[in-house]
């Protein structure tokens, strides 16, 4: 059995994945019409499911074999893609989550100590409100 092959084939749709959930974050972070983000939200999950399924038939499982002989402009452009969504699962995630496990709490986070105030007490009244609580 070819494991590199398949762990290469794995890896890429793992990048290919985190690639596109960038792009919708980015989208995600603009002011855009709700109904035009949902149908982007479902338009990267067909392109994230659908992925592994046409990398499957145009290269196969097996990656490890990848890039063949002769190149072929969608062969370039199929070795520039995977050369990303590689990058991206095999490098970037695991330095970013590599990066937050050994950076240290922030000072706000390091006292974890709670004080319940009677606002009621300090104001020397009941404030008022529609989120007043009755008591």
């Amino acid at each position: 059995m070819d494991y590199l092959g398949y762990l290469l084939f794995l890896a890429a749709w793992v990048g290919h994945s985190a690639w596109w959930l960038v792009g919708l974050n980015m989208l995600y972070s603009r002011p855009l019409p709700r109904a035009f983000l949902k149908s982007a939200r479902l338009s990267v999950g067909i392109l994230v499911l659908v992925f592994p399924f046409i990398l499957w038939r145009v290269e196969g499982l097996a990656l490890a074999h990848f890039p063949p002989e002769e190149w072929t402009l969608p062969t370039e452009l199929l070795g520039i893609y995977l050369g990303l969504c590689w990058a991206m699962s095999l490098l970037a995630i695991p330095a970013v989550t590599i990066s937050r496990q050994l950076r240290w709490d922030p000072p706000q986070l390091q006292s974890r100590t709670t004080k319940v105030l009677d606002v009621s007490r300090v104001l020397g009244y009941k404030p008022a409100g529609p989120n007043a609580v009755a008591g």
